[in-house]
């Protein structure tokens, strides 16, 4: 597999490698793979919605949506001014699973279990207030 070296030196670049560094990483076929992949992950944003709110001290509301940029960074100016952590700890495994799709050559937005909720229970359970989130990827200057 053939990949670009502008890839390999904007990656080398952003992560502070060595040259040893990043020749071990280029050496192996995971991450050859994952380089192979980065022009699509640029390109792409995941985005957990909420689909469901009650009682949420953070003030998550259905229709709220965070924003992560391809490489599974919090992009600031596209969320909330304030973003629960449980809701992130909650959609923590769907947004990496939406990536192995990416690398993978699959479309995330295919993934079947692609909904979590955090884990406060609500009243009813002995809890406070629940959020439920949905996963999906849109196109990076879409969102």
């Amino acid at each position: 597999m053939k990949i670009n070296e502008d890839i390999w030196r904007m990656i080398g670049d952003q992560l502070s490698l060595s040259t040893e560094e990043l020749a071990v990483l280029k050496e192996n076929p995971k991450y050859q793979r994952l380089v192979a992949r980065t022009p699509r992950l640029l390109e792409t944003a995941v985005v957990a919605e909420v689909v469901s709110s009650h009682a949420c001290f953070s003030g998550h509301t259905v229709g709220d949506r965070f924003v992560f940029d391809g490489f599974g960074n919090l992009v600031r100016d596209k969320n909330p001014e304030k973003v629960c952590i449980y809701a992130l700890n909650a959609v923590t495994p769907l947004v990496f699973a939406a990536f192995e799709l990416i690398y993978a050559d699959k479309d995330p937005n295919d993934m079947l279990f692609n909904t979590a909720g955090c884990f406060d229970v609500g009243v009813a359970c002995g809890g406070v207030g629940n959020i439920k989130l949905r996963i999906s990827t849109e196109k990076m200057h879409s969102v």
